[in-house]
């Protein structure tokens, strides 16, 4: 590779990665929220989902340049937002009350071939955690739920875009027995949504 040709793509890539630091950082959130009520002065805690399909979500992407070929990661966030209701009448609990969540991105109709790496190409994105959805002398409730994204993409897909399938399920504790339940006994909610034509961006362009 010449000198002028070498020049030319750092030129070329300074302005790209001037363009692109407009747009790091960025999280994309999602349409709806997760509902976590907080019952009876024990806090049981009692999830429910409320997502829906997301039309030309932004999502960005570490593009890598090796001669010709790119390498694209994924390297970015999905927010889901928490809307938590308190009815327990406590300000403020000695131990959090926690709500455990799922969150699971597929590809529908993803060919089995190749084999190897089939199980990432189909659930590229596998989310687990917990948050406390009260105050207590631990810490603070939380506000959302931050999906770290990091997966490869072709080129193909990142010019084109594609539709994944979202799952999602959350879990509130209960501490104690209500009515006879089993203590201990989960309460769980889950539904399942799409991201319509995800719009992949460059985040920025490394070239090595």
């Amino acid at each position: 590779m010449n000198k002028i040709k070498i020049m030319s793509i750092m030129i070329v890539a300074m302005f790209i990665g001037m363009g692109a630091t407009s747009i790091c950082g960025a999280k994309a959130t999602l349409n709806g929220e997760i509902k976590a009520e907080v019952k009876e002065w024990i806090g049981l805690v009692y999830p429910s989902i409320n997502l829906v399909n997301q039309t030309n979500t932004p999502i960005l992407v570490t593009r890598t340049l090796n001669d010709t070929n790119y390498t694209n990661v994924v390297n970015d966030s999905l927010v889901i937002k928490l809307n938590i209701t308190d009815n327990s009448g406590r300000e403020l609990f000695l131990l959090p009350r926690t709500m455990f969540y799922m969150v699971f991105l597929v590809r529908k109709g993803e060919p089995l071939r190749p084999i190897l790496g089939y199980f990432g190409r189909l659930m590229p994105v596998r989310a687990f955690g917990s948050v406390s959805v009260v105050n207590s002398t631990l810490g603070s409730r939380a506000t959302n739920i931050t999906i770290p994204l990091k997966y490869k993409i072709s080129n193909d897909t990142f010019n084109k875009g594609e539709n994944l399938t979202v799952k999602v399920l959350a879990m509130g504790f209960l501490p104690g027995e209500v009515d006879g339940a089993i203590a201990g006994f989960p309460l769980v909610a889950k539904a399942e949504f799409s991201l319509i034509n995800i719009n992949y961006q460059q985040k920025e362009l490394i070239i090595e």
